[in-house]
């Protein structure tokens, strides 16, 4: 699966403390690679507290 499930269209994360960009993506069932894509990011990016990320 590649995308969060539908009921998250339109949905913006909010990373929290102690969050990274695996726990956010076991969070939505989506793969790690769709969150990088989908937010233009790399792997040279590291979440910020108050950082937005779309799931879908």
């Amino acid at each position: 699966m590649g995308k969060a499930a539908k009921e998250y269209k339109g949905y913006w994360h909010k990373i929290k403390s102690g969050e990274s960009l695996y726990s956010i993506s076991q969070l939505y069932g989506i793969r790690i690679e769709s969150l990088y894509k989908m937010n233009y990011k790399d792997d040279s990016y590291v979440p910020v507290v108050g950082d937005l990320l779309k799931v879908r």
